[in-house]
């Protein structure tokens, strides 16, 4: 802590004397800055209560045998065995935590239980293994602690293990959002029947391999997304999505209003899904990836363009489309050929009327392992084309460039 002189005190004071609602509000724009936030949080007494309630908001920790360094996050990170003294030292910080992801290295999530039960604010708990684990190995004293903390919580999602029990959710009266990343999921109420579930607004897919449609899993989700508002499916099998997806859009068909997809198998795979199916949707996100289809003579990188095309027919009318567009993860070049872009564009020309606002996201995977080499000549070209101008000047098409990084 240090001395204010009178002149910043004044002025000190003077900030201090405006209402708590515009303090907090300015606190806000740090949310992405924790260094700032965390020296807020010491310079003086008073900004204690605004910066520590964005500082710890959502953080992460790793069990005591994860590695810290290899955690790259905005967000505060911590060991498992250093947040829960923090907890012991400064109780009140339990209080400001209302997200955590839990970052699993091994089976024992060393440390992860002793802290659970004491957030007692919590809303969300994102739980993620840096192996495909499979749930039912994890330790007891986790799994227990996790159970007893998902009965109040709000949003949970489970990243890259198999056999989750989804009769965990049974008893959850105020789950709102599930998120899921598994090629099987396991163990649903044999009850189910008798069950009486909290209704979805939420329901991400990630990676999904499910059984077939008639399924356990089907059954369990069509008495809890009927009135769905937001659905993520992303699948690189382009089978599943024709097979599954469809039966999903029937489930919440009156009450979906956004929907976001991965579509890079359907360079591969013709994709048969008829969104005119869900009349209120009004905000879609479309995934791809680009394929190289190289030869020894010809580099080359070809994208599911017909299959986004025949998709978007079927559309009635979407408030927002955005596109995101990436390269492959293994490979280091993202080459964008104009030619292959024109029956998309002239698509977009032709049904402008059935888009108010399109965004095409260039987005370029890096990782440490190798930079990227991009296409300078990618967005230049892209503006030059007639179609985009038109576009751009109804003030209907965006486009912009991301890079998204792998660690």
């Amino acid at each position: 802590m240090f001395k204010l002189s009178n002149n910043v005190s004044i002025k000190f004071q003077l900030f201090m004397s405006i209402p708590l609602e515009i303090i907090s509000h300015v606190f806000s724009f740090l949310q992405s800055d924790p260094t700032t936030l965390a020296i807020c949080s010491r310079a003086h007494h008073s900004f204690s209560p605004f910066a520590e309630c964005f500082l710890y908001a959502d953080v992460v920790v790793l069990d005591d045998k994860g590695n810290i360094r290899d955690k790259k996050d905005d967000r505060q990170i911590f060991l498992a065995s250093d947040l829960h003294k923090l907890l012991i030292d400064s109780p009140h910080i339990a209080n400001y935590i209302r997200k955590i992801e839990i970052c699993l290295s091994s089976y024992h999530a060393t440390g992860i239980a002793p802290i659970l039960p004491m957030l007692l604010s919590l809303d969300g708990i994102f739980v993620t293994a840096t192996f495909y684990a499979s749930w039912r190995e994890l330790s007891a004293e986790f799994l227990n602690a996790f159970a007893n903390r998902l009965l109040s919580l709000k949003e949970v999602s489970i990243n890259y293990f198999d056999y989750f029990p989804l009769r965990a959710f049974d008893g959850c009266k105020t789950m709102k959002s599930i998120g899921l990343n598994g090629r099987s999921y396991a163990e649903i109420n044999g009850n189910d029947s008798q069950v009486i579930p909290q209704a979805l607004d939420s329901l991400s897919l990630y990676s999904w391999k499910p059984h077939s449609p008639d399924s356990m899993f089907m059954a369990w989700a069509k008495k809890r997304i009927h009135s769905l508002r937001f659905l993520l499916f992303h699948s690189s099998n382009g089978h599943v999505v024709n097979e599954v997806l469809p039966e999903l859009l029937k489930m919440c068909s009156n009450s979906l209003s956004s929907l976001e997809l991965n579509l890079s198998d359907g360079f591969y795979i013709p994709i048969d899904v008829d969104l005119s199916s869900v009349p209120h949707l009004k905000v879609l996100t479309i995934r791809s990836n680009l394929h190289d289809r190289s030869t020894s003579q010809n580099r080359k990188y070809l994208c599911a363009f017909p299959a986004i095309i025949k998709l978007l027919e079927t559309t009635i009318c979407l408030d927002n489309l955005t596109l995101k567009i990436s390269n492959a993860p293994w490979s280091r070049e993202l080459q964008f050929n104009l030619t292959d872009w024109s029956s998309l564009l002239t698509f977009f020309s032709r049904s402008s009327d059935k888009f108010r606002h399109i965004q095409l996201q260039l987005c370029h995977i890096t990782s440490e392992t190798g930079p990227l080499i991009p296409s300078v000549d990618t967005l230049p070209r892209l503006y030059n084309s007639e179609i985009v101008k038109e576009l751009m000047a109804k003030g209907i098409l965006d486009i912009c460039s991301e890079e998204w990084k792998l660690y």
